[in-house]
């Protein structure tokens, strides 16, 4: 900025400070002598000054302050700004007609076609004000050089993300939101991992536990009539009526209450009878329905096909070691021919 550019905006300046005394000097008199006019006392002016300084000198002082801050405002609040400046000014305006209208006298009296008019001229010291601020920011507005821009870019691009994430978090999608639908999925695979360590404990108990088999002994006494052992009957209790394929053989062992399902030639069951027999939770079961591996009933959303809960149950990892299966095969007895 050159120096006679500095003197023309100090000279400006000087100006309209001057106008702005001069038009509050006129009008905090007229503003003080309408509130006057309601008091009993009419030897005490003071507060009627103080409420005229209240009208004018806040609507000067808004007017420059919303030119100042007007970047940072919203819309709605830059609306609501201007809309109570403009009520302090056209309060400030019928109050200094009335006093003109009252005072006014004869000197001009030849101009007789702007009788009417010159009452509203002579108040109009609040609207001046208003007119002279807004004026006076164009004088103080700056070229924006290449670092303004790119500071003004940077301010939207921050103002962008940061109401993009409000807006998310106002939906329930935010980060708090994803935050627990992760821990809810943590808590169920834990308490998978304990119930499979737990069933896994409880059959290594029972191994050691249980009785060492008995060894058969043939005696050429015993070779006509044998009596079955507590083994044996057992073992035909336990054993499946039908006959089934090895892997549903394989599937009946390790889930014993599918049985149940064949015996009584049951083709659906709900995600809670699998969620139960299967030893998974019920929330495994849903995803295993949703991406298709187990079979919805046509007619009835709430059901599973029994055949597609025992195909999944063949090759399923974490099925299989919830029900105590380590991979290994199982030990048999074998019985001579009796």
């Amino acid at each position: 900025m050159t120096g006679s550019e500095k003197f023309f905006r100090g000279a400006i300046r000087v100006v309209f400070l001057g106008a702005y005394g001069a038009f509050l000097w006129a009008s905090l008199h007229h503003i003080a002598f309408f509130f006057h006019s309601f008091e009993p006392d009419q030897t005490d002016w003071t507060g009627s000054y103080w409420l005229a300084i209240s009208i004018d000198v806040t609507a000067l002082v808004m007017t420059t302050g919303v030119m100042f801050f007007r970047k940072g405002m919203g819309n709605w609040s830059f609306a609501i700004v201007w809309f109570f400046i403009l009520g302090l000014t056209s309060f400030s305006w019928v109050v200094n007609w009335e006093y003109a209208v009252q005072f006014q006298n004869g000197n001009l009296s030849r101009a007789t076609d702007f009788q009417w008019i010159n009452p509203i001229l002579a108040s109009s010291f609040a609207f001046l004000n208003l007119v002279y601020s807004i004026v006076g920011e164009f004088f103080n507005a700056k070229p924006q050089t290449a670092d303004d821009l790119d500071q003004e870019i940077a301010r939207l691009q921050a103002l962008n993300g940061k109401q993009k994430q409000l807006k998310e978090l106002q939906k329930g999608t935010g980060l708090i939101q994803q935050a627990k639908e992760k821990l809810i999925e943590v808590k169920d695979a834990a308490n998978e991992v304990f119930t499979a360590g737990q069933n896994e404990l409880q059959s290594e108990i029972n191994t050691a536990t249980k009785d060492p088999p008995i060894e058969t002994v043939k005696t050429p006494e015993l070779e006509q009539v044998e009596i079955p052992s507590e083994v044996d009957i057992e073992d035909g209790q336990n054993e499946p009526q039908a006959e089934y394929p090895d892997d549903v053989l394989s599937v009946l062992v390790k889930f014993p209450k599918v049985q149940s399902w064949l015996t009584t030639s049951q083709r659906t069951a709900t995600i809670e009878q699998v969620a139960e027999v299967t030893g998974l939770s019920k929330r495994r079961v849903v995803n295993r329905v949703k991406d298709g591996t187990l079979k919805r009933n046509s007619r009835n959303q709430n059901l599973v096909h029994v055949s597609s809960v025992i195909e999944y149950l063949k090759t399923d990892p974490i099925a299989n070691r919830l029900n105590g299966d380590t991979g290994a095969m199982p030990v048999l007895q074998l019985v001579g021919n009796r």
